[in-house]
């Protein structure tokens, strides 16, 4: 088909990462392995909460399982993790500076 690289959404919401889009998540990634796929994929956080702790817990499960699969989507060598943004909180200062160390190492965009 031509592609580089493939977005995986996940909603986080009061209750974590949604857990069926987890798991098709890891699903994805074990056939693109099993296949020896050249095909790459990062994951685009789609939070429903403003709770800081919540997307930090998300954040290090993205971390822990899918990062440093050989086929997850680096930029200059750093993982790339999108967010999906709805600007509800903008103006939480204290949320940015905590997604900004959960995130370090990555690449973000939103």
């Amino acid at each position: 088909m031509g592609l580089d690289y493939v977005i995986i959404n996940l909603h986080v919401d009061a209750e974590g990462v949604n857990g069926l889009e987890l798991i098709s998540a890891k699903h994805l990634f074990e056939i693109a392995s099993k296949r020896g796929s050249k095909l790459r994929f990062a994951i685009q956080v789609a939070p429903y909460t403003g709770d800081a702790a919540e997307l930090e817990r998300a954040i290090l499960v993205l971390k822990k399982g899918f990062v440093d699969q050989p086929n997850y989507f680096r930029l200059d060598g750093r993982p790339v993790l999108f967010w999906f943004w709805s600007s509800a909180s903008d103006g939480n200062k204290g949320l940015f500076d905590r997604l900004a160390a959960a995130t370090e190492g990555c690449r973000t965009s939103r």
